[in-house]
């Protein structure tokens, strides 16, 4: 076989390179899947938000934050450990099998307790009296873990798959919004739509998985994925903690208004972070597979990955902040203007999200060192707990972002240090310096905009996008900044052939 040491690596790499979708494809697709997952919640945020108000917003946002701990522990870490499981197993089918059907049977066990424990304490627990209904709706998602394989997809690099599925799915239940939800006492409605467009993924997914896999039950070995699995199951249990504590304390500690403002603020800032992430976070399955086999090509990509993100985030932090006073009433109504300044609080988020994505998560796990994120995620989770607690009373949903960035922030800054000897960061000072003079000319070029009497918020948000995105493009080429000369030079290429 070509996996063995005889073959030298050039060779192996291209014959599985034959399999494999270039990362500028798989970027492409992972952006409009990830614009995809994070345009659909908006819309429909968009809609609901004007018939259910702040109050129906914030009963929801509630609930789905209380199951949202189970939807993330019920995989047990696989969803994370089973793209680079699958992307190790190269196109070597039966090993390929055999970690697919070990890792699917512990997902379904697990997936089984959490599912129990959920709806024991939901029907045990006196805060939950009255939304009980509401929380058994929003359960349904963890129950749809039984069927959850994206790490598969992931691990085999089909995003063109799962964007297109995912597509017809959202397109779906955008539909079924309009036909469920008509009045402000429609939120369980609201809820059970937010299952289906889960649910339909993972239907489609188990249904077109016999393309790539099949069930292998002979020589099942799960005890060496307990470890990792149970390492990364720690991680995301204190990952949730202090990313997830926000609204479940706002909840606990001021009401549905202020739970609504935060969760709307947060869908927008989310929206920028995800579209700036979702260039590289295609490239765990490559980095696991580089760290095995190529320690300077795996280097080489961090590199990029990280200049890539920073070319993005620096001027969509600056240009988010400037617009919010605008886009939040334009999109949600003037009932959710508060949530404007929480917008601008969390905006620090798109740069800590965007670089630690990569540089810390996909970094951590591509070279097994999962472990390392633990102790940061132990202080990031009581230092979130303890700021919400000390702000929430006093600054209510903009205390909660304060928390939120600087947890971020924190954990980022400690999984950097233990990891700083694995990774050399090489940013050019002429990158740097060209996309920061870029974005102070579109911070002035937006102040002119925003004095321009345009009653239509939307419109008016709309032709800033528009016109700071082409000076930025525009300013950069005259810079000749390295990622718009590395795109050039990419389209002139496809252009010869």
């Amino acid at each position: 076989g070509f996996m063995t040491p005889s073959v030298p690596f050039a060779e192996r790499w291209k014959i599985i390179m034959k399999e494999k979708k270039s990362l500028v494809k798989n970027s492409i697709f992972n952006m409009i899947y990830q614009m995809l997952n994070v345009v659909f919640p908006l819309l429909t945020s968009v809609y609901v938000s004007h018939i259910l108000l702040d109050t129906g917003v914030g009963k929801v946002a509630y609930a789905q934050n209380i199951a949202s701990y189970f939807v993330t522990l019920a995989p047990l870490g696989v969803l994370s450990y089973g793209v680079k499981e699958i992307a190790i197993s190269g196109n070597n089918t039966e090993k390929r099998n055999k970690r697919f059907t070990e890792l699917f049977i512990i997902n379904f066990i697990s997936t089984t307790i959490f599912t129990f424990a959920y709806y024991l304490i939901v029907s045990q627990i006196n805060i939950f009296k009255g939304n009980e209904m509401l929380l058994y709706v929003c359960g349904i998602q963890i129950v749809l873990n039984y069927i959850n394989v994206d790490w598969l997809y992931q691990g085999l690099e089909e995003y063109g798959y799962i964007t297109l599925r995912s597509f017809f799915v959202k397109i779906f239940s955008f539909l079924l919004l309009f036909v469920m939800v008509r009045t402000k006492q429609d939120y369980i409605n609201y809820a059970w739509i937010t299952c289906i467009a889960t649910g339909g993924n993972n239907i489609f997914n188990v249904i077109y998985m016999r393309r790539y896999v099949k069930f292998d039950f002979k020589g099942l070995s799960f005890m060496r994925h307990i470890g990792p699995e149970l390492v990364l199951t720690g991680n995301v249990l204190l990952s949730n903690l202090y990313s997830k504590v926000d609204v479940t304390m706002l909840g606990f500690l001021k009401g549905d208004a202020e739970t609504g403002y935060y969760s709307n603020a947060f869908k927008i800032t989310n929206i920028i972070m995800c579209l700036c992430a979702a260039i590289t976070s295609t490239f765990l399955p490559r980095l696991s597979y580089y760290y095995e086999h190529d320690q300077k090509r795996f280097m080489q990509l961090v590199n990029q990955g990280t200049k890539y993100i920073l070319f993005l985030t620096i001027p969509a932090m600056v240009g988010l902040a400037m617009i919010s006073n605008l886009i939040v009433p334009g999109l949600f109504g003037e009932a959710f203007r508060p949530a404007a300044t929480t917008v601008i609080v969390l905006t620090p988020l798109i740069i800590i999200k965007g670089v630690g994505s990569l540089a810390c998560y996909q970094v951590a796990i591509s070279s097994g060192n999962e472990k390392k994120q633990m102790i940061a995620y132990i202080v990031g989770a009581a230092l979130n707990v303890s700021l919400n607690a000390l702000l929430i009373p006093r600054f209510a949903e903009n205390g909660a972002a304060i928390a939120s960035v600087a947890a971020e922030l924190f954990i980022n800054v400690i999984i950097f240090a233990q990891i700083r000897k694995m990774i050399k960061l090489r940013i050019s000072w002429r990158f740097l310096g060209s996309t920061i003079i870029s974005t102070l000319i579109m911070f002035f070029l937006l102040k002119g905009l925003l004095c321009l009497n345009i009653s239509n918020a939307l419109i008016k948000s709309g032709l800033c996008i528009l016109v700071a995105g082409m000076e930025y493009i525009i300013v950069n080429a005259l810079l000749k900044n390295d990622v718009i000369y590395e795109g050039i030079q990419f389209i002139k290429t496809k252009v010869k052939k």
